[in-house]
């Protein structure tokens, strides 16, 4: 039993894990500075939303354990996706029909047992990548390199999933899951010809929609408060007593930061003038209380995830581990740029959370089991490299 506890000691990843729990325990310092006035001003004890994710974080480091330690390969098969397309879609139907529902924001959120509320769309991106690498990943196995008339089966979940989340409705969301799947299919290994025609594809959809916009076609996608958050991004401060306060106060916070920042708990924008800085703008409460020094130290790490699972995706032997790597890769990019360019005003605000570090279970949940896989996938790697290793001196 000790030898087995050593043997696997020896090929956990730990960088990949180190960087994790920094994440993890970095987040919940500032969803706590961050939520004290937010908790209080709400009549809530001043540090409920830090008791919350404390909690949360600890379910999700459960999580990402047993996803460290179960193959990956049970994560994509067929009967475990289909139960959880069966578990989505009764959230779905829960959404829709049953008045389970709460609006914030413009969007419908799931509220389970009074206190938990969460979007369902955050299971679909989870559901997303096991579905693609265990479609894909089986046609690949068998076929060595596909041709586009091989995937379009595997389009139907992408476009079903993409309306379910358009229909919460969140726009952002179903950006970012469609991007996921896009990249996905961008690690298939295509037959030049087929490459070329995705290519293609690709420019004239993006073409497409350019001249959909150019032609007055947007107006049809600015219900609610979407076009406030487009006004919010072409002009922050012409509307900054209205649509575009996050944004110039999200800047202020910004400014005010510097290359240090002013100190853990010395913010002045989490007082108010955020309205949710322990969610969407918790980058910018980084930027002011640790500066510039802070947003290098989240980007890095956040950063390093995302390139180690790449290069987990480049060593793989197995395309489903390539697609998985891949895809959880790109959730954790895409989704860190919506946010963090929607804080500083490159895009329009979408609402989508800072990945491990903003207020938020169900998310942080999600995203703790797809980066288990991720580790199980380099447990994996590192295996089999040390067979190979003991083999050959074996021959030599």
């Amino acid at each position: 039993m000790k030898s087995q506890l050593k043997r696997i000691a020896k090929d956990i990843d730990y960088p990949l894990l180190i960087v994790y729990v920094f994440l993890l325990l970095f987040g919940l310092v500032m969803v706590y500075s961050s939520s004290m006035d937010k908790a209080i001003s709400n009549d809530k004890p001043y540090d409920f939303y830090y008791n919350r994710q404390r909690m949360s974080m600890l379910v999700a480091f459960f999580a990402f354990t047993v996803a460290s330690i179960i193959p990956y390969r049970h994560y994509v098969k067929p009967a475990f996706i289909k139960v959880g397309i069966v578990i989505v879609a009764i959230m779905y139907v829960q959404l829709k029909f049953s008045g389970a529902g709460a609006d914030i924001g413009g969007q419908r959120w799931i509220k389970f047992l009074g206190i938990i509320q969460f979007q369902p769309s955050e299971f679909l991106k989870f559901f997303i990548v096991l579905t693609l690498a265990s479609v894909l990943g089986a046609r690949e196995q068998r076929l060595g390199r596909l041709e586009l008339s091989h995937v379009i089966g595997a389009l139907v979940p992408v476009v079903i999933g993409a309306g379910l989340i358009i229909s919460e409705p969140d726009i952002g969301t179903a950006a970012i899951y469609l991007a996921i799947s896009y990249c996905i299919f961008l690690s298939v290994r295509w037959k030049p010809k087929d490459f070329k025609r995705l290519a293609l594809g690709t420019i004239s959809v993006i073409g497409a929609g350019a001249v959909f916009l150019l032609l007055g076609g947007g107006q049809l996608l600015l219900s609610g408060n979407r076009e406030g958050r487009l006004n919010s991004f072409l002009d922050p401060f012409m509307y900054a007593q209205g649509e575009g306060m996050q944004v110039v106060q999200s800047y202020l916070a910004f400014a005010t930061g510097g290359l240090t920042g002013q100190g853990i708990g010395q913010s002045v924008q989490k007082l108010g003038y955020l309205p949710e800085p322990h969610t969407d703008f918790i980058i910018a409460i980084i930027a002011e209380e640790l500066g510039l020094v802070g947003i290098f130290i989240v980007l890095g790490g956040l950063g390093y995830l995302v390139l180690h699972a790449l290069m987990l995706a480049n060593r793989a032997t197995n395309p489903k581990e390539r697609f998985l790597a891949v895809g959880v890769a790109s959730w954790i990019g895409l989704q860190t740029f919506v946010n963090v360019g929607g804080a500083t005003g490159i895009i329009p605000l979408t609402g989508v959370t800072l990945p491990l570090l903003s207020f938020g279970g169900v998310s942080l949940l999600m995203v703790s089991a797809s980066l288990g896989i991720v580790m199980n996938i380099s447990i994996k790697q590192k295996m089999e490299r040390r067979r190979r290793k003991e083999l050959a001196e074996q021959q030599s």
